[in-house]
């Protein structure tokens, strides 16, 4: 029979949603990844001298400004929550300098990879959230390496890319 109780069907209508809205952002990194090295190079042909400059300050803004939403829309266990942001955002600094290679656009470009699946692997975390397990962690980190295995893939048979396991 078909459930019209709208407690228990909106909730799978969104959970749809959001794994839709996460295999469409998961296509287009795939999908776009043969027009990635275009567009830097259109960049960097446009602003030479402030091409990784520009690119910091742009992965600056996109943190700030996600971790001013999150913080914002954080109301429950709060101090706990916000915790445990900065936590992930010392982590995700200690490992910008320890994969660092002393080449600005090539750590610009890394560390646009690393905030790039950490969006992959948010999107997919609010599709099993209501989980409430261990599987709420592992599937969208599991889904998020498959993204970036087909990434890099890609990125095999493209002549202005490389693939690299290194990126996954």
């Amino acid at each position: 029979g078909v459930d019209l109780d709208r407690d228990r069907v909106r909730p799978r209508v969104c959970d749809r949603m959001r794994l839709l809205v996460s295999l469409i952002a998961s296509a287009a990194v795939v999908i776009g990844s043969p027009f990635v090295g275009e567009i830097r190079a259109a960049i960097r042909a446009a602003f030479p001298a402030a091409f990784t400059s520009l690119l910091g300050a742009g992965l600056a803004a996109l943190v700030g400004l996600a971790v001013a939403a999150i913080v914002w829309r954080v109301r429950e266990r709060r101090l706990l929550r916000i915790g445990l942001i900065a936590a992930s955002l010392v982590v995700g600094v200690a490992y910008a300098l320890a994969v660092r290679t002393g080449e600005g656009e090539v750590d610009a470009v890394e560390r646009f990879h690393f905030l790039e699946y950490a969006l992959i692997a948010w999107l997919f975390y609010r599709v099993w959230r209501p989980r409430g397990d261990l599987s709420a962690l592992v599937l969208p980190a599991c889904a998020t390496v498959i993204v970036g295995v087909a990434d890099e893939w890609v990125q095999w048979f493209l002549p202005s890319r490389v693939g690299e396991l290194h990126d996954v």
